[in-house]
């Protein structure tokens, strides 16, 4: 084995790790994971976004199994597919920030997936368990307001801890700085 794709491997499961911890540790802080943050972060990191992908559908199939998580229940399929659908945009945006990574792009790209999380889960919350009206629909986002808030949190603190280690590690030599596809056309 190469050592870049030991270096892979590790990183695979140290996010997957975290990932996992993240939502049995902060169980009375709803949405307060490192599942965003470790998304978007496999996408920056992993040459292949199949591969990044399977970061965050592993932590929550994995996390899942256990009793304490929830329990999507009578036509909860439907939000189970959205809630692992939504952890798929961070990934792509990370994918997306190893054309040009800056400050700006980061924070946008941080943000965005607590946004999107929050229209399409809680979208598919509305059609299966509140009425099929204006004054449901808007019950149902205004009740979702502090899962938002904390998974948003979550993402912002997540997601500066692994770019933030990513790049001291980088700097120290520890991890090798990646050459991207990009830079390899120039």
């Amino acid at each position: 084995m190469k050592r870049q794709e030991i270096t892979d491997a590790l990183m695979f499961c140290l996010l997957v790790t975290l990932g996992i911890f993240s939502r049995f540790a902060f169980l009375d802080w709803p949405n307060f994971t490192a599942v965003g943050a470790v998304a978007l972060f496999a996408g920056y990191y992993f040459g292949r976004l199949a591969l990044a992908a399977m970061v965050p559908m592993a932590v929550m199939v994995i996390s899942n199994q256990h009793p304490s998580m929830p329990d999507y229940g009578e036509l909860g399929e439907f939000v189970a597919l959205a809630v692992y659908g939504a952890f798929l945009i961070p990934v792509v945006l990370g994918y997306t920030l190893k054309k040009r990574l800056s400050l700006g792009r980061l924070a946008t790209a941080v943000l965005t997936p607590a946004i999107c999380f929050f229209l399409i889960t809680n979208f598919s919350s509305w059609i299966v368990m509140y009425d099929y009206t204006p004054t449901g629909f808007f019950e149902c986002y205004a009740a979702a307001l502090p899962f938002f808030r904390d998974k948003l949190t979550g993402d912002v603190l997540f997601a500066g801890l692994l770019f933030g280690s990513h790049a001291l590690a980088v700097s120290y030599g520890w991890l090798p700085r990646r050459q991207l596809a990009y830079e390899t056309v120039r």
